[in-house]
């Protein structure tokens, strides 16, 4: 539109509500002076004097924009109105996955408790200030007693730094920390192979461990024909452990070896303190 055209149309819409005025002294008045005679949001109040002349409802000296009626505020000033600014607070952060879209100084809330992660002295919301939180932003967790950067209650290891949490036979308690880690029965200590459940023997001490070893006791004969697989110097048919040369007899028929079997009677007292340890047919006093 030209300055003409443009004139003419103020003319017109002045015209149109100012009667009184004429077409000469329009035409007498500067050009901005004409503009402000318009009447933006049609409220019959000419701009020049209208408090709200986009009439959005925020009067022109709060405006932001206030020639724009779909816009009024600019939180972060970068010259695209709050309504259609994709990041209206400047944080960096889209409207949409912003907690706080009208605050730059925020954008999460953990804990859901209406206070910023930035403001808030315990984000996670468990009980456990940040400054005294190994974990503030997991509510799960608050401390690390091994310091091995896995919580102390989803540490399968607690008190023994394992940051890999390594737990061989699955049953909840780490490698680290488990007295029979590959979970056969056989303690760590007293397990030949104590990283593989299916074995923890070599009678012969050939390496080769018992369960996979044809001849377990080396003496040339394979397990299939030797009376003794074992040569606990017991007949396999009277060896309660056949394949096993450090047990031979299990009296409370628990599974575990006497000889391994810290109550063997199974009376329920320990053979430390058992008056008769090995005698099913009483009851022992310490």
């Amino acid at each position: 539109m030209n300055f003409r055209q443009l004139q003419t149309a103020c003319l017109l819409v002045v015209s149109l509500s100012f009667p009184p005025l004429t077409q000469a002294q329009l035409l007498g008045l500067p050009l901005d002076d004409l503009l402000g005679l318009l009447d933006s949001d049609g409220d019959l109040i000419i701009d020049l004097i209208d408090a709200d002349r986009d009439g959005d409802g925020v009067n022109n000296t709060s405006d932001a924009f206030p020639d724009n009626p779909a816009e009024w505020g600019d939180i972060d000033g970068d010259g695209i109105g709050d309504n259609a600014d994709p990041d209206r607070d400047g944080d960096g952060r889209n409207n949409n996955t912003d907690v706080f879209p009208s605050d730059p100084a925020e954008w999460s809330d953990i804990d859901g408790d209406g206070i910023g992660d930035n403001a808030d002295p315990d984000r996670d919301g468990d009980g456990h200030n940040n400054n005294q939180d190994a974990f503030p932003n997991d509510p799960s967790e608050w401390a690390d007693s091994d310091g091995d950067g896995v919580g102390n209650n989803g540490d399968n290891c607690p008190n023994n730094a394992n940051a890999g949490q390594a737990d061989l036979d699955g049953d909840g308690i780490g490698n680290l920390c488990d007295t029979d880690r590959d979970g056969d029965g056989y303690g760590n200590s007293e397990d030949g192979f104590p990283d593989n459940p299916n074995e923890w023997l070599d009678s012969d001490g050939d390496g080769i461990p018992n369960n996979s070893d044809p001849d377990m006791d080396g003496d040339g004969l394979n397990n299939a024909v030797d009376p003794d697989q074992d040569g606990d110097g017991l007949r396999d048919d009277d060896d309660a452990f056949p394949v096993d040369h450090t047990d031979w007899s299990d009296i409370d028929g628990d599974g575990k070896g006497d000889n391994h079997d810290d109550d063997r009677d199974g009376d329920g007292i320990p053979n430390s303190t058992d008056s008769s340890p090995d005698d099913l047919s009483t009851t022992n006093c310490p």
